[in-house]
């Protein structure tokens, strides 16, 4: 690496007040590295004096540790600036307590491997034996790689295209381990505890060096596995499709040769209209969001012989999604053995949507149902038992705009036995189990199924949740009620609100209400040849029209992004207070465990 970029030397201050450490830090996190602080020697010298049955002089002690494995910290950017003009007041994260800068003050630098750094691999060297030798075997290879000496050996980092790799206590070479995923390294230019200071390799050869800006070298899983290496448990993915996103572990392997493929006139829409489907089933399922997978079929439509028109491409996939409960052509929730009760427990719990009477929850009934539903994906992302649900990923899957509604929301599910808090993650989210009222299928039914005049043998209720961003900007105007009526109509035409009501099992008066929006803004027509309501299939330039109209275009969009950025600040807030209050250990001795060990 290019030591002009982050300098080794053990200059305290340089330009602007700020130390190597925070510039180094800065640095490294705009290309995309999880960087954090970690306690100087001179903090856990004291803090062993202290506690010396906890800690000893020559541990690398970050101040929290848990919630770095999911997020990153915040560093103001020009969209901070943009908000502040927009809103008045400036971003929370510019405060001087917890400031990015600030928290690297009189701090080693430490970075997360694994998936919050783009699947970053360290290559951890004991003795400066094995670091010459892991020099000599990637260089031999042609494979590129950030290098730096530590107080023993070095370091070589990379980053793995296919996913995050398996943590290894040995490998091919001796005296090095393999570190892929929950764990941290320290950095340049860091201080160890015997007072050497961690630098980068100075060289200028092509392997070592690496323009100013750019991201640790990318490599494959099939250019380290002399190491003896492999990815971590339930990522591994054939060869042939390396170059396709993680996410599309997900889909079948025809599915996965389609998108790899050039395919010729003839073929074409065959071919594509397969690989859509299985694509919407994976978006439905919240396995993958909306755009990622719409660029990764318009790529794949580019390569034909001629090219795919793109713009059918999109038709295509919108038409895809308007068709509710696709299911991937792999039946993924059932790869494995052991998941099999957590996947006949979300069959459950999706039957249980239709079926329940939600009235019992008075005016909270439609909050409460799309909050459960949200529930449902976010089980389905984890394959396990219980799942995280943490109020900032329910409230985007559910659509709402504020995170009281989601809190309250869950604590009502809770009051009502429909979940089950079961504990709290790694990185401070609660996580819940569906309850045995669900599972047992003890639960008051909905009478409106049995006698409510309509044929739920034939008639698809739909119970999903918007998926796509345009979607999520209209509904979240025009209200919960008017999404469940609005797909129903898409599938089939109901000739009065009543009808709708009852199918739907929503307040006619809602129903009613939805209706005139709808029909206001183009989303429904009323045939008055059949006397029915008919929901448009429209295109995504009509659907961007009328979100304009309605001064919602975006709002998703704005609302995903005020969700990373508090969430990033709230990391921020942590290892602030977490400094202060390893500062005061060092001072007394309070009872209780020390954050962070």
């Amino acid at each position: 690496m290019n030591s002009s970029v982050i300098s080794p030397n053990s200059t305290p201050l340089v330009e602007n007040n700020l130390s190597t450490v925070q510039i180094a830090a800065m640095d490294l996190y705009r290309r995309g590295l999880n960087v954090f602080p970690v306690c100087r020697p001179e903090e856990v010298k004291e803090l062993a004096r202290l506690y010396p049955n906890k800690i000893n002089n020559t541990m690398k002690l970050p101040y929290i540790l848990r919630p770095l494995f999911y997020y990153r910290l915040h560093l103001c950017n020009i969209k901070c600036s943009d908000r502040q003009n927009k809103l008045g007041h400036p971003c929370s994260g510019s405060r001087p307590w917890i400031r990015f800068e600030d928290l690297f003050d009189f701090a080693n630098l430490g970075v997360m491997l694994g998936r919050t750094s783009g699947n970053l691999v360290c290559v951890d060297c004991d003795s400066q034996i094995a670091f010459e030798q892991s020099l000599r075997e990637f260089t031999k290879r042609g494979q590129k790689f950030w290098g730096y000496y530590t107080s023993r050996g070095g370091n070589l980092l990379f980053r793995i295209k296919e996913g995050e790799l398996a943590n290894k206590k040995h490998c091919s070479i001796s005296g090095v381990e393999i570190w892929g995923n929950n764990h941290f390294c320290v950095l340049p230019p860091s201080v160890h505890s015997c007072g050497v200071i961690y630098s980068w390799l100075d060289r200028t050869e092509p392997l070592w060096y690496l323009p100013a800006n750019e991201p640790p070298p990318l490599l494959s899983i099939g250019q380290v596995d002399w190491l003896g290496v492999q990815l971590k448990k339930g990522q591994t993915h054939s060869k042939c499709f390396e170059s396709l996103p993680c996410w599309t572990k997900a889909l079948s392997e025809n599915t996965c040769r389609i998108l790899t493929s050039q395919h010729r006139e003839g073929e074409r829409n065959i071919k594509l209209t397969k690989a859509v489907y299985d694509v919407a089933a994976a978006i439905q399922l919240d396995i993958v969001g909306y755009k990622e997978a719409e660029n990764l079929l318009h790529q794949t439509a580019a390569r034909c012989v001629p090219p795919y028109p793109s713009a059918h491409i999109t038709e295509m996939l919108r038409t895809a999604l308007n068709k509710p409960g696709l299911k991937l052509s792999r039946q993924y929730f059932e790869r494995k053995p052991s998941i099999t009760f957590g996947h006949a427990t979300i069959l459950k719990a999706e039957k249980f949507v239709k079926e329940y009477d939600w009235r019992i929850h008075g005016r909270t009934a439609q909050t409460d149902r799309v909050v459960f539903l949200a529930c449902i994906q976010r089980a389905k992302l984890d394959r396990e038992e219980d799942f995280r649900a943490s109020q900032r990923e329910i409230l985007d899957l559910a659509n709402i705009q504020q995170r009281v509604t989601v809190r309250n929301a869950i604590k009502r599910l809770v009051k009502h036995e429909l979940l089950a808090f079961t504990k709290v993650d790694q990185g401070g989210s609660n996580r819940y189990k569906f309850s045995e009222k669900i599972i047992i299928g003890n639960y008051p039914i909905n009478p409106l199924l049995i006698n409510g005049g309509v044929d739920t043998d034939t008639v698809e209720i739909v119970h999903g949740l918007p998926s796509r961003p345009i979607e999520q900007d209209i509904f979240l105007k025009l209200g919960k009620v008017a999404w469940v009526v609005y797909q129903y109509l898409l599938n089939k035409p109901e000739s009065s609100p009543s009808r709708i009501a009852k199918a739907t099992h929503q307040a006619q008066s809602s129903v009613s209400e939805a209706l005139k929006k709808m029909l206001e803004i183009g989303l429904l027509t009323y045939s008055q040849a059949e006397g029915v309501y008919l929901g448009e299939h429209l295109s995504i330039e009509t659907f961007e029209a009328i979100a304009e109209r309605l001064g919602v275009l975006g709002k998703s969009y704005q609302r995903k992004v005020s969700i990373n950025l508090d969430r990033e600040i709230n990391v921020n807030r942590q290892i602030a207070q977490a400094r202060k209050k390893f500062a005061y250990l060092r001072k007394t001795k309070p009872n209780g465990a020390i954050m962070g060990v």
